[in-house]
């Protein structure tokens, strides 16, 4: 083999590894990043689940505008939409406690997630007070990531709509949202 003959197999080679080591790194990055997607659709199907199991389980719902102050209670008989919702957990319901509890959700911890979305993490706590507690810590955590935190619960007719739109706090451009909405119905309802 001449010299130039070398020179040329070594170029070749050197661009078909930079080639293989470019496209392992991509399918890194994409993979790193379905990873992060599914573990937030996860924590939000989790989140989404354990509302729906107290709307099935308690005797009604109060739906108020926000959980800071003096929020607006929302009826139920036309489409109120709010952040914090109170689920009047009947007796039978608790395996026969003999106090009513009322489980609270309320969108909480408003931040720029420096993407140009703003977000709220979902919050639970379990209380035996029916009034909007703007002085209770939360019990837990359930989800970080809201971008619609003025508008999860709804409340039509005796029917609950959640509408959960969750970010990963890590995207960086904002567009890996997921979207989750369901509807159920009271079955407790008084």
């Amino acid at each position: 083999m001449t010299l130039v003959e070398v020179l040329v197999s070594v170029g070749a080679g050197s661009m078909i590894m930079a080639g293989i080591i470019l496209t392992y790194l991509a399918c890194g990055k994409v993979t790193s990043a379905g990873m992060a997607q599914l573990a937030v659709q996860a924590k939000a199907r989790q989140a989404m689940d354990t509302i729906l199991n107290d709307v099935r389980r308690s005797e009604g719902a109060a739906v108020y505008a926000s959980y800071q102050g003096a929020a607006t209670f929302a009826g139920g008989t036309n489409s109120d939409a709010g952040a914090y919702v109170i689920f009047r957990m009947d007796t039978n319901a608790l395996n026969g406690a003999s106090d009513r509890l009322y489980h609270h959700y309320y969108i909480g911890s408003l931040k720029s997630m420096g993407n140009g979305i703003t977000n709220g993490t979902l919050y639970f706590f379990l209380c035996n007070a029916e009034t909007n507690l703007s002085t209770k810590t939360a019990d837990s955590e359930l989800i970080r990531g809201i971008t619609n935190p003025d508008r999860v619960f709804d409340w039509i007719n005796g029917v609950m709509n959640l509408n959960i739109r969750v970010a990963d706090e890590n995207d960086v451009d904002g567009k890996q949202i997921i979207y989750l909405r369901s509807s159920v119905a009271f079955r407790n309802k008084k």
